[in-house]
């Protein structure tokens, strides 16, 4: 079962981990490691912001039968012109290459154009990326 829960403070170490880790760090836009202090300034900025700012950001963890694989959601959400970018990284390796990555793909996207009634959802793709065909 596939799940999808924002996150919280207790999620900040785990989140730290996988994105420092060398499955994700070499393949996500910043090319410095991510501290805690760094992270929770990011964390309250974020909290601030959510809803309010004219460059949004949502950030959800994903879940597989209870189970916290990774992190997914949209930045640069422009809610008047209902357009985002989509972000994904699967913290845990062993679900990298399942169907599972698929599945969660879909249910952020659902949550974007269903939910939160997005027109446009657009991915920059780095071709430098091993896990792209996990992803097709």
């Amino acid at each position: 079962m596939i799940g999808l829960k924002p996150i919280q403070r207790v999620n900040l170490d785990q989140l730290r981990h996988w994105r420092n880790s060398p499955h994700v760090f070499p393949y996500v836009r910043e090319y410095r490691l991510l501290n805690s202090c760094e992270q929770e300034t990011w964390f309250n900025s974020y909290l601030q912001q959510r809803r309010n700012a004219d460059f949004d950001t949502e950030i959800l963890i994903m879940e597989y039968n209870g189970t916290d694989v990774g992190v997914g959601g949209f930045t640069r959400i422009e809610w008047r012109n209902q357009k985002a970018e989509f972000t994904l990284y699967i913290g845990e390796p062993e679900f990298k290459k399942s169907s599972i990555v698929k599945e969660l793909l879909f249910a952020l996207l659902e949550k974007g154009f269903e939910e939160w009634n997005l027109n446009k959802i657009y991915w920059p793709v780095f071709g430098h990326d091993p896990n792209l065909p996990i992803y097709t």
